[in-house]
């Protein structure tokens, strides 16, 4: 039987894709990128039209940008986290949320050091300031652990270590509620972060949300996950049109010519770079985890696509793209708040217009925005 979505599974989602408005922030140092994502959720967070939707929270940890570029000079943020608090979620204990940013489409290092990384596996890394408990069988894609990395190093300097761990073991009471939860190269990360979690703080109630994330490492990993995440701890979100959730099982990435079919055709090119994931990944075993709601969309057609594309027909990239984002933003039911989001956002005049976000995406014409 399908999982429904409740209420609060979608405030989650909401409250955690604000992390990817350091879109907003392409060109510019960490610390300012930071501190102006910062202030971007901090304003959302305090405002009514915001809360009626999310309900209250606050940032207690973050937000955290690294900016990097493949090119010195032209620099987009490649990883971002926060973590929010909220005490009337859950009546009687806190709820904390760890919010993952997904892939800036705009980032060349984020798709080629990260996303597309997946050529060779790695054991999960650990330290003593994030120590792993999974078995050195366990192992995911060197991609993901390079961002994983970044994810470990935000707050963590040679004097001190005010990293996301510390503060979670630090300020997180028996009882309390932690959900780790991200979207695409987000959702990606948030099974792995969530074992480091889970390794703090083992008593303590841990859900997982991974929302259209591909698969992170082998069938080890999955296994060592699972027990972990079991039931309902494992909130995997994933529609069956979107292409990164067939990423990278062999499996999976069989499908994908055929996704859709028999409207839209892939190119040969677009062939070809399938073929090759699936040579680069077939020896790795990588597996994806179990659902909690799986859902199938339609196919978009030209006019519901913003801006349309040209010609008659999508192309099979163009309707990858829409099928990633939309979607989510149409089963969570949050068109209304994306674009309470986009304006309040935009009326900062902090950074770059809200463009190729993951917040443009999902609304469209209705907000005077194109994506």
């Amino acid at each position: 039987m399908e999982n429904i979505i409740t209420e609060t599974q979608k405030k989650i989602f909401s409250t955690a894709m604000l992390i990817n408005l350091s879109q907003m922030f392409p060109f510019e140092s960490s610390a300012t990128a930071s501190a102006n994502t910062a202030t971007v959720i901090n304003t959302l967070l305090t405002n009514e039209d915001i809360i009626k939707y999310i309900g209250n929270w606050s940032t207690v940890w973050g937000p955290y940008v690294i900016e990097s570029g493949i090119i010195k000079e032209i620099t987009q943020p490649l990883n971002s986290m926060y973590i929010a608090c909220s005490n009337d979620l859950n009546p009687g204990v806190n709820t904390y949320l760890v919010g993952i940013a997904g892939t800036d489409f705009l980032s060349m290092e984020a798709w080629f050091t990260e996303d597309f990384n997946v050529g060779k596996t790695v054991p999960l890394p650990s330290t003593p300031i994030a120590p792993n408990h999974a078995p050195r069988i366990a192992k995911i894609a060197e991609g993901t652990c390079i961002a994983l990395n970044n994810l470990l190093s935000m707050g963590v300097t040679e004097s001190s270590n005010d990293g996301a761990l510390a503060y979670l073991k630090n300020n997180v009471k028996p009882g309390d509620i932690v959900y780790v939860c991200g979207h695409s190269l987000g959702g990606t990360l948030t099974p792995v972060f969530s074992t480091y979690v889970y390794a703090q703080l083992p008593d303590n109630t841990i859900y997982s949300m991974p929302i259209a994330s591909s698969a992170t490492g082998n069938d080890y990993f999955k296994d060592y996950y699972d027990v972990i995440f079991s039931g309902e701890k494992n909130i995997r979100i994933w529609n069956d049109m979107d292409v990164a959730p067939h990423c990278f099982t062999e499996s999976g990435l069989a499908e994908l010519s055929s996704l859709y079919l028999p409207t839209i055709k892939t190119t040969p090119l677009e062939d070809k770079v399938i073929k090759k994931f699936m040579k680069d990944t077939i020896l790795d075993r990588y597996d994806q985890y179990g659902s909690y709601h799986m859902f199938t969309h339609s196919i978009y057609t030209p006019s519901e696509i913003t801006p349309p594309p040209s010609g008659t027909a999508t192309t099979w990239l163009e309707q990858a793209k829409c099928q990633h984002v939309a979607p989510y933003g149409e089963v969570l039911s949050w068109h209304e708040y994306l674009c309470s989001v986009t304006k309040i956002a935009n009326s900062l005049n902090l950074g770059s217009p809200l463009a190729q976000t993951f917040f443009t995406a999902g609304c469209g014409p209705q907000c005077g925005i194109s994506s």
